[in-house]
């Protein structure tokens, strides 16, 4: 610049092009590293921007303050990229880089200055991702991106540099390549050439959200080659989109390719995919050597599956995966399956006349007919006696009035759980006239401690506090400190909603803002509807109703008995019976006050038309229809909770969504429940002008969950008593005891008394005993002994150390020791086959203080159900039932022997060391990302057992700790590769397995997950063919069923205990 001025030359434009690459993901990266990628980005572009304000002034020239003068700048252009504007997986450093550009041409054009920021897509033949090297360019292709021609880019550049030329322009006469530009360039446009049908794949809620305007207007031109320029007020960024190129695919690539070619293929994409996912360079990837000992662990094989999934259409399996652990033997298998998927194509396509459209001639799976086994002890509850929530049935009936008088007038939204309450509050809560709170939990109680005692310390009770931040605009400790002082106070509910009322008036100015009250267990317990009368006057009430078999499915899928603290086997019986009482209570308040003042809203109605719904509803309430009704996810709307691990406030799945779905409306369509609805929920489903499926005769169908038989048995009484299951408490948390057998520590998980009849449960692979935790409490709790050994090298268990290995008959040694340490054999009796009569029962045997002589019930998971097996098979008299939860078989012997071979020997090679974790919580948060359906709280518990603590010198010790310095796994490195761990040591092989499965004589029951995908096809036929004698069960849920269906499993090991004897 300095050259410039003393050369006496204007300025007139500037275009800053500078930037560097540092790629790496997040949790890898040094400041030093980001600091790099920020510089030419950030400071260079800020310099440029102080420095060109006033350059072309004379030194004693007054600051300019027209921009219209010709000496001023005619454009400053800041070349950006589309990594700010859609992500890139690790390069968070320069889409940060570049969103800062993006912000400061927002700036300058506020300023009256020249700006213009161009999101550019990858180019070819130059720019960013070509300096990168070929893994970059590959992965944006890969991605949905297509290259832009220089020429090209520079065509589109000129454009937007000069629109005023397009004037002059026929776009009619226009080339494929040309890209009508508005005459009114926004300050940050996005340039790019894009794959929709493939980059739509990727996009995430948010990324969608954010080309919502772009995506629709794609769904209603014919033309997809056609430019699409979304000029988005809010955001002033614009999306340029030329001709979708056309470039074959992987799979259209391996289509092409002879079968002979194939193999080659598949080894250099998965070079590339797998090297992208580890970080490492195509070439850095040894072709023969064990992915697991670079560094790949079971996330990371998901990603590579998911990956191959849809690039591929091929769907492998996590344990074909581990079966073929080198480059050379995947690709060598996957060219294989691909084949064998994908044979060429016949010209003659017959065509099925069965496609229908979404929801239509739906078919329903077989009836389902109820056990009439005399050995189940209990019929289920009943799901239409009256049902009663804890907590509820001892809130007082007195209520205290606000200084003697009703309070002004509030509005109720009153519903079922799993009702859609959340999606019509946070659309009220964009109204100025309203103020709708999330979940307040008054009004079932006369006094906030009452409230406290209730709700504790749980999330339910955050609703109040978050209300009180945002009105009063609060922070957190002020809020909080306002519920304590009311607690300490023990003031009246009606207090507290008296101080909501008088600040929301005074913050409104006018006085006529309402309050919008909405928790869903108020219509639950009719005396609460009743106490909303008690305390209001002119109150007025919506009604917003599910079809019950929406309700239901997400009831059970979101386990709300736990969240309402009422344990049951039967949670679709207890949905059904919730749902009926929750909208019979708030029919029959309604025929109590007057009609002007109750309003009746579908869910489903509200997702198909909002527009009209809403209007409906805005005329019941007085108000006018204000458009940010309809944009529920747009602003703050107190969905957020208190704290930084708060849930989300109401239903925890809205901030998954990033728009109202219709579909919605019709999913009721599609469920299958595992029983019939009871003739008085179906007279309330009619009431409320809902229809039921398969209703010839008036009934709802009688239905299986995934067409396999499913029995519904109660869980048998404990032996204090008649125990009601719905009488449940939470059982105390595991007891531990170590063994020292086979020349190893091992560490065992137990819930209950010791006395009492065993049952022995074998996790999986990389698990630990305490992950049975949500099945043993239950089964704790109705009278049994539970005992959940961690395996050789997981959890607290002894690693075999140095040169040691792992196999399914180390597992099996272990197991057989720790029965026989625990219940010992009896020497001098005769063996007894445990699958007869027991002639005195599980009462007898431990009043006389007898150890049992064989286990009640052995429970195996995944791995855990092949050991679970072979023990069963070898020591038959020691096992009266047999339950294999997501059950797999070995690994099949295969024809590459030197393959083979080569892989078991290089188990011996060195294995990385685990990462490092900063925190237990962040080692928690691992866990949840392989297994979703963890809680936060069993997450961090099972975290705190199996991590070890790292101090300054690295020595390790079991931590307890959530914040010490730095944790890892504690179970053995070894275990990642599994290439020893299958029947390498044993006298038989896949099909012996079989056999021995076939052959084996006590009751089995076999579990799979509605969602598990964990087992191939003809895995599932070879599994019914050898357990043809079983009772095979699905339940719903995915491979971790013992977590995703804990109660429903329980159910059924109780069950089969109670057949064999």
């Amino acid at each position: 610049l300095q050259h410039l001025r003393t050369d006496g030359l204007t300025l007139r434009g500037v275009i800053h092009g500078a930037g560097v690459l540092r790629d790496s993901l997040l949790q890898n990266q040094s400041w030093e590293q980001f600091a790099s990628v920020l510089q030419p980005k950030v400071q260079g572009a800020w310099h440029l921007h102080h420095l060109t304000q006033s350059f072309n002034q004379a030194p004693n020239q007054a600051p300019n303050q027209s921009l219209n003068q010709p000496s001023d700048l005619e454009f400053f252009v800041l070349f950006s990229s589309v990594a700010s504007l859609l992500g890139s997986p690790g390069q968070g450093n320069y889409a940060a880089a570049n969103a800062f550009m993006d912000t400061l041409a927002q700036y300058r054009r506020s300023q009256g200055l020249p700006a213009l920021s161009i999101n550019w897509g990858p180019w070819a033949n130059g720019g960013m991702a070509i300096a990168a090297g070929d893994t970059l360019q590959q992965r944006l292709v890969r991605s949905g991106f297509d290259l832009i021609d220089p020429n090209q880019g520079l065509e589109w550049l000129s454009r937007l540099l000069f629109p005023s030329d397009l004037s002059k322009t026929d776009l009619s006469e226009t080339d494929s390549n040309t890209i009508p530009i508005p005459t009114q360039i926004p300050a940050q446009i996005g340039a790019m050439r894009i794959r929709w049908d493939d980059i739509r794949k990727r996009l995430t809620p948010a990324q969608q959200a954010f080309l919502s305007p772009v995506l629709e207007q794609l769904q209603e031109t014919e033309d997809q080659g056609q430019t699409i320029i979304e000029d988005r007020e809010q955001a002033a960024t614009a999306t340029l989109q030329p001709q979708i190129a056309t470039r074959p695919s992987p799979m259209n690539q391996v289509l092409a390719a002879v079968e002979s070619d194939r193999p080659t293929l598949f080894t250099t994409y998965l070079q590339q995919q797998i090297g992208q996912v580890l970080q490492l360079q195509p070439e850095q990837l040894s072709v023969t050597r064990n992915l697991m000992e670079v560094g790949m662990d079971s996330l990371m094989v998901m990603e590579a599956i998911n990956q191959l999934r849809q690039d591929f259409d091929i769907m492998l399996y996590p344990r074909e995966f581990y079966e073929h652990p080198t480059l050379s033997t995947l690709a060598d298998y996957l060219a294989q399956e691909f084949t064998r998927l994908h044979p060429t194509p016949n010209l003659e396509l017959n065509v099925s006349s069965a496609e229908t459209p979404h929801g239509q001639n739906v078919s329903i799976p077989p009836s389902f007919h109820p056990s009439t086994s005399p050995h189940s002890p209990a019929s289920p509850p009943s799901p239409t006696s009256p049902l009663i929530l804890p907590g509820l049935h001892s809130a007082t009936s007195e209520v205290t009035l606000h200084q003697g008088d009703r309070l002004p007038p509030a509005i109720f939204i009153l519903s079922s759980p799993r009702s859609g309450s959340t999606l019509l509050r946070v659309m009220l809560a964009g109204h100025s006239k309203l103020f709708a709170a999330p979940e307040l939990h008054l009004l079932p109680f006369n006094r906030m401690a009452e409230r406290q005692q209730q709700l504790g310390d749980s999330h339910l009770s955050e609703g109040l506090e978050r209300s009180l931040m945002d009105l009063n605009q609060w922070d957190r400790d002020t809020s909080s400190a306002q519920v304590q002082d009311w607690l300490n106070q023990n003031a009246p509910i009606s207090e507290v909603y008296a101080a909501l009322q008088a600040t929301l008036q005074k913050a409104a100015g006018s006085g006529d803002r309402l309050l919008v009250d909405k928790s869903p267990t108020y219509a639950m317990h009719r005396p609460t509807l009743d106490r909303a009368e008690a305390l209001f006057r002119n109150a007025k009430y919506i009604h917003l109703v599910r079809h019950p078999y929406s309700v239901m499915e997400s009831f059970v899928r979101m386990r709300m008995d736990k969240l309402l603290g009422i344990p049951t086997s039967h949670p679709y019986q207890l949905a059904e019976q919730i749902w009926r009482q929750s909208n019979q209570n708030i029919l029959d308040f309604a025929a109590t006050i007057d009609g002007d003042r109750y309003h009746l809203i579908q869910y489903e109605d509200l997702v198909r038309d909002p527009s009209a719904t809403l209007s409906h509803l805005c005329q019941f309430l007085c108000i006018d229809l204000e458009p940010s009704l309809l944009n529920p996810y747009e602003g703050d709307r107190m969905t957020d909770g208190v704290h930084d691990t708060s849930l989300s406030l109401g239903d925890p799945n809205f901030l998954l969504h990033q728009r109202i779905d219709p579909s919605l409306a019709e999913a009721w369509k599609t469920i299958a429940l595992p029983q019939p609805l009871a003739e008085k929920t179906e007279a309330i489903a009619h009431t409320l002008n809902y229809t039921l499926l398969g209703q010839a005769d008036g009934r709802s169908p009688r239905v299986t969950k995934g067409g396999r038989q499913t029995t519904e048995a109660p869980l048998r009484s404990s032996q204090s008593g008649n125990q009601s299951v719905q009488n449940l408490k939470s059982s105390s948390a595991a007891a531990e005891l170590t063994l020292t057998l086979n020349g190893l520590t091992h560490s065992i998980c137990t819930w209950g008394d010791d006395s009492a009849p065993p049952i022995v449960c074998i996790h999986g692979i990389l698990d630990q005993g305490l992950i049975w935790e949500p099945v043993a409490q239950v089964l704790a709790q109705q009278g049994y002994r539970v005992i959940a050994p961690d395996l050789r090298g997981h959890g607290r268990s002894s690693h075999v150390g140095p040169g040691g290995s792992y196999h399914l008959l180390d597992f099996l040694s272990d197991i057989d020791a720790i029965i026989n340490h625990l219940y010992p054999p009896t020497p001098h009796s005769p063996t007894q086959n445990p699958n007869s009569k027991i002639s005195s029962g599980v009462e007898q045997s431990v009043e006389q203080g007898n150890a049992p002589e064989s286990i009640y019930a052995l429970i195996g998971h995944s791995m855990g159900s092949i050991i679970a097996a072979l023990y069963a098979s070898s020591r038959p008299e020691r096992v009266r039932s047999l339950t294999l939860v997501e059950t797999i078989l070995p690994a099949e012997k295969r024809a590459q022997v030197t393959d083979q071979l080569t892989a078991l020997l290089n188990t011996q090679s060195p294995i990385p060391d685990h990462p490092i974790f900063p925190d237990v919580a962040t080692a928690a948060r691992r866990l949840r990302q392989g297994t979703p359906s963890l809680s936060e709280d069993f997450s961090l518990k099972l975290a705190e057992r199996i991590c070890t603590e790292l101090d300054t010198a690295h020595s390790e010790t079991t931590t307890t700790d959530p914040n010490p310095k730095g944790v890892k796994w504690a179970w053995d490195e070894k275990l990642r590769n599994r290439t020893g761990i299958g029947f390498s040591r044993m006298p038989f092989g896949r099909g012996d397995y079989l056999q021995l499965l076939s052959q084996l004589s006590m009751p089995m029951t076999v579990l799979y997950g509605d969602r598990s995908t964990f087992n191939r096809p003809e895995d599932l036929a070879a599994q019914a063919e050898a357990l043809s004698d079983s009772n095979r069960i699905t339940l719903p849920g995915g491979h971790n069923l013992h977590l995703d269906a804990a109660t429903e499993v329980a159910r059924v090991i109780v069950d089969a205990i109670a057949n064999a004897q």
